[in-house]
């Protein structure tokens, strides 16, 4: 990642974790360097998207975090102007009002990994502490909705003009078949798979799993997984976030979009 903001994740969650410059588009083959276990899962009732702002920095940052059944959460971020933003992602197991597991932020400073654990409370909120190089930090954030209807697979197909978390332009194309292609630049793509279907009725949240390629991806190249969430940000507007990470967890991109009510796809609301 290029090296151009102050840690994003300090302001973002009140975490004092900024790391080195990731892998500036050098790496590559990091299916070889490792791979990204999966949890035990999250309780059923922690799963769902949770809202946040903090605002200990000259402008406040705005945070969506989303929880996946099967223990996969992240959490998009930026201020209002798109100066600051990033992503994080976590692998988390949970149950009986406690969680606990592993963390990542990909900001625009680079990538800083960590541990995490807290509480959550079912329809009310999620705290806790994570612990990165530089210290332990508080965090927390607000219970916004259940991701229950199950109509992420349609309402995501088509075509979205997005942005990543470098405030970027790329491409993200979804079909019937939830495949999914991620244009980054005239040399590098993302392609791979959006699984919507996990069995517990939350069609808004997917699984992503590809592989990146070309000579132009800045985090290199090789196997990578992540997730896509869809959100109803208002009525008749819909948006898709999601990222995908290197199997060694050093490098990724995020993607982010919105479909104005005429269908338009557009970088953000604003644009409507």
């Amino acid at each position: 990642m290029i090296k151009k903001a102050a840690c994003s994740l300090g302001l973002m969650l009140s975490i004092a974790g900024c790391g080195g410059g990731g892998s500036d588009g050098g790496a590559t083959n990091s299916s070889n360097a490792g791979s990204v276990s999966q949890p035990k899962g999250m309780d059923i009732q922690a799963v769902g998207r949770y809202k946040g702002k903090v605002t200990t920095g000259r402008l406040p940052i705005f945070q969506d975090l989303v929880v996946s059944p099967d223990g996969r959460f992240a959490i998009y971020y930026e201020d209002a102007f798109g100066s600051s933003r990033g992503f994080v992602d976590g692998l988390v197991s949970g149950d009986g009002g406690q969680f606990n597991g592993t963390t990542s932020d990909y900001s625009q400073a680079g990538v800083s990994s960590g541990s995490i654990s807290g509480q959550y409370r079912p329809g009310v909120g999620l705290s806790g502490s994570a612990i990165y190089a530089s210290g332990p930090s508080n965090f927390e954030l607000k219970f916004s909705e259940y991701m229950t209807l199950a109509t992420g697979a349609a309402d995501a197909k088509g075509t979205w003009n997005a942005s990543d978390e470098m405030n970027s332009t790329l491409t993200v194309s979804i079909d019937s078949s939830q495949s999914i292609k991620v244009a980054i630049n005239a040399n590098c793509q993302f392609s791979g798979a959006a699984k919507f279907s996990n069995g517990a009725n939350t069609g808004q949240i997917a699984n992503l799993s590809g592989t990146s390629s070309g000579t132009g991806c800045r985090f290199g190249t090789g196997s990578m997984s992540g997730l896509v969430a869809v959100t109803y940000p208002n009525n008749g507007y819909v948006r898709i976030q999601g990222h995908a990470i290197r199997s060694d967890r050093r490098d990724g991109f995020s993607f982010s979009s919105v479909r104005c009510p005429s269908t338009k796809t557009v970088q953000s609301i604003l644009s409507c």
